[in-house]
């Protein structure tokens, strides 16, 4: 995803700066992002604004599905759980993501 400008990503990068994180930290946040919007392309055939408004709890469970075959640990699995959390409370997008770690 590195490249792609989109104004909803850049949006979130200057809220993230004015919340006073480190570089390195907006780094990994938006590499985490990648991650999700990587599997939105793949799952949904779009990463648009229009489709991440769209998506359903099911949706959201799906990527939790996708994050839990992948062999991340579970620090690694919570942190992009709630680095998506955070961003989707940022667009106003309606989910229900579960953290726990039952995968």
């Amino acid at each position: 995803m590195e490249g792609i400008s989109l104004g909803y990503i850049e949006n979130y990068r200057e809220i993230l700066r004015g919340k006073g994180l480190k570089d390195s930290t907006i780094k990994q946040y938006l590499s985490d992002l990648g991650e999700f919007l990587y599997w939105m392309a793949k799952y949904k055939d779009s990463f648009d604004i229009n489709t991440l408004q769209s998506l359903t709890g099911q949706d959201l469970e799906a990527y939790v599905k996708y994050l839990s075959n992948k062999s991340v640990s579970d620090a690694t699995f919570r942190r992009l759980v709630t680095v998506l959390t955070q961003f989707l409370k940022h667009q106003q997008v309606q989910y229900l993501i579960s953290q726990k770690s039952d995968r």
